[in-house]
C-alpha cells in the first residue's frame, strides 16, 4: 500500500496520520525518476545518474495502482467535496492517443493532459513534487507538469508567474484519473504552502543563534533548490492541512521539538515571485524560541535525507563553505547547528542572492516585543 501510517510519538500524546510521503512511495518514485527528461531551460536541471534506476523503473512504470486500495477517510472526501465545490475552475483533461515522447517508459498508461497556468498547477505539482506524490498515493494517478512554453518561461516573458502555461500530464486507468477529478478540482481551491520556523536560542553574549539543518534535495529539482539546502526547520502542508498545523507537525520531524503553537510567532509570508520561477509556492515564516525542557533530536522522519554522521576531516577539506561551517559547528550525530544569522546570511546569498536572508523573512512585528532580541545585522 503506498500509505504509510506514520506513529509519531511527542511529548505528552500521540499523533496518527496518514502519510503520503515521497520516501514510502515506491511507484511515485520510479515514476518520476523514470521521465529520464533534459529540463534544460525548463527550471528542473538534469544531473543524469538514472541509469542505475532502468531496471527498476521499467518493472513498476507499467503497474498503475487500482485506486480502489486507497481509501480516502470519510473527513477527506467531505472535505474534497467541499472545496471542490468551491473551485473557481473546471478542469477538462484531453485524452491523448499517447504518452510524450519524453515519458517513453509510460506506454502501459493512458495518458491525458490538462492546458492550465502555473496559477493552479503548482497547487498539484509542488517544486519537490511534494503534492504531486501525495496525489498519486491518494488515488493512484501519476502526474507531472512542463511548461508549455519553455523558453518563454526560462526568460520570465510573462506578467506574472502565475500566468505561465503549462501542461500537467496524467498517467493512470481512464477510471482511476475520472475518480481523481474531485480530488484534483479540490486541490485548485487550496493554497498549498512551505513552512518554516526558525527556532532561537539565547547565548551568553546577549545575542541568539538559529537551529539549522542540511537536507540533501532530489536529484530532479527545480534550478533554484541545490543538491544540499541549509534550512531553518519545517517541510510543507499536506493536503487539507493548515500551515500552523504543518509547522508544528514538520518541526518535530526533523528536529524532534514538540513545538506549541501558541510559542510561535507569524515573521511573513512570501507569495510573490519572479515568472521564470513559476513552481514556487508561497512560503509562511515564525519564529520560536527553544523551550527550556527540549532537546534537539535531528530528523524523525526521512533521516536519510539529511546530513548526518559525516566525517568532519572531509568537510574540512572541502571547497564548499557549507560543509566547512558544519564541520566546525555541527553535530553529526543530530544532523543540526546553530549558527549566528550573519553566518547564515553569508551561506545564503550564493544561493539567494540577497544580503538579508534572515531579517526578511524572520524579522519578528514590533508587537511581539521581540526585535530588541532578535536583532539582524
Amino acid at each position: 500500500n503506498s500509505f504509510c501510517t506514520l506513529l509519531v510519538v511527542r511529548t505528552g500524546h500521540t499523533v496518527m496520520r496518514r502519510v503520503a510521503a515521497y520516501s514510502v512511495c515506491a511507484l511515485a518514485t520510479a515514476m518520476c525518476r523514470s521521465a529520464r527528461r533534459r529540463q534544460s531551460g525548463r527550471g528542473w536541471g538534469d544531473e543524469g545518474g538514472d541509469d542505475d534506476l532502468l531496471r527498476d523503473v521499467q518493472e513498476q512504470a507499467q503497474r498503475i495502482v487500482d485506486p480502489a486500495t486507497f481509501g480516502a477517510s470519510p473527513a477527506d472526501s467531505a472535505l474534497t467535496q467541499q472545496y471542490a465545490a468551491a473551485s473557481e475552475i473546471d478542469i477538462n483533461l484531453e485524452k491523448l492517443p499517447r504518452a510524450p515522447a519524453q515519458f517513453d517508459l509510460m506506454r502501459e498508461s493512458a495518458v491525458y493532459k490538462w492546458s492550465t497556468t502555473a496559477k493552479y498547477g503548482r497547487k498539484v505539482i509542488g517544486p519537490m513534487r511534494e503534492w504531486a506524490d501525495e496525489f498519486q498515493c491518494r488515488t493512484g494517478v501519476f502526474v507531472t507538469m512542463d511548461p508549455k512554453f519553455p523558453e518563454r518561461a526560462a526568460a520570465g516573458g510573462y506578467e506574472s508567474a502565475d500566468d505561465v502555461e503549462v501542461n500537467l500530464f496524467f498517467f493512470g486507468a481512464d477510471k482511476a484519473v475520472s475518480d481523481a477529478l474531485p480530488l484534483l478540482k479540490a486541490m485548485t481551491a487550496l493554497d498549498p504552502s512551505h513552512v518554516r520556523a526558525a527556532i532561537y536560542r539565547k547565548t551568553d553574549d546577549g545575542g541568539v543563534e538559529w537551529l539549522t539543518l542540511r537536507r540533501i534535495n532530489r536529484e530532479r529539482r527545480p534550478a533554484d533548490i541545490p543538491p544540499i539546502s541549509l534550512k531553518t526547520p519545517g517541510k510543507y502542508t499536506m493536503l487539507f492541512e493548515n500551515p500552523e498545523e504543518a509547522v508544528t507537525r514538520t518541526v518535530f520531524e526533523e528536529t524532534g521539538i514538540d513545538l506549541d503553537a501558541s510559542s510561535l510567532v507569524k515573521t511573513n509570508v512570501i507569495r510573490s515571485t519572479p515568472p521564470q520561477y513559476y513552481w514556487r509556492p508561497t512560503v509562511h515564516y515564525w519564529v520560536a524560541e527553544l523551550p527550556e525542557d527540549a532537546e534537539v533530536l535531528g530528523p524523525q522522519v526521512a533521516a536519510r535525507s539529511y546530513m548526518m554522521e559525516w566525517d568532519s576531516r572531509i568537510l574540512r577539506q572541502s571547497t564548499d563553505e557549507a560543509d566547512r561551517v558544519w564541520a566546525s559547528q555541527a553535530d553529526s550525530k543530530t544532523g543540526c547547528a546553530w549558527l549566528k544569522s550573519r553566518t547564515i546570511d553569508e551561506l545564503q546569498k550564493p544561493i539567494k542572492m540577497e544580503d538579508t536572508y534572515m531579517a526578511t523573512r524572520y524579522t519578528p512585528p514590533p508587537a511581539s516585543g521581540l526585535q530588541d532580541l532578535l536583532k539582524f545585522d
